[in-house]
This record gives structure tokens, sequence and C-alpha cells, in this order.
């Protein structure tokens, strides 16, 4: 596991993961807007670019999808 440095965001992702189970960025985003956003907004970017840095420290996994349309 690489050194994180987590932030209230890096908390704020981790805490929307473990509530909801296996999600996408994206679902992280609609939660987020759902339960946190009257005390802490984030940027979808923000969402992606927490969620890239919590799978390099190791402290999320990634699972990428095989069909439709992201997938080959």
């Amino acid at each position: 596991m690489a050194d994180a440095r987590l932030t209230t965001p890096s908390f704020l992702v981790l805490g929307i993961i473990a509530k909801l189970g296996e999600a996408s960025p994206y679902d992280v985003k609609v939660e987020a807007a759902r339960t946190v956003a009257p005390f802490w907004s984030m940027t979808h970017a923000q969402v992606y670019a927490q969620c890239d840095r919590l799978v390099e420290a190791g402290l999320l996994s990634e699972a990428r999808q095989t069909g439709g349309r992201n997938g080959g």
C-alpha cells in the first residue's frame, strides 16, 4: 500500500463507497449530491481523482466494465 495522505474528500469517497458497496465514481457523485451536498460539494472530476488516488493507495479496488458503452 502506498503512503496516502487522506483528505476530507478521500474520507467522503471511502465512506460513500462503504455505504453503497460496489460503486462507480458516478454513483459516488450522485450519493454525495444526495447526502452531503449541503455541507460539502465535490465536482465530478474531484470524485474521479479521489477514486484513482485511493485505488493507487490500495484503499479501493477497481473493476472495469467489459461490455456496454465504455467496454470492449
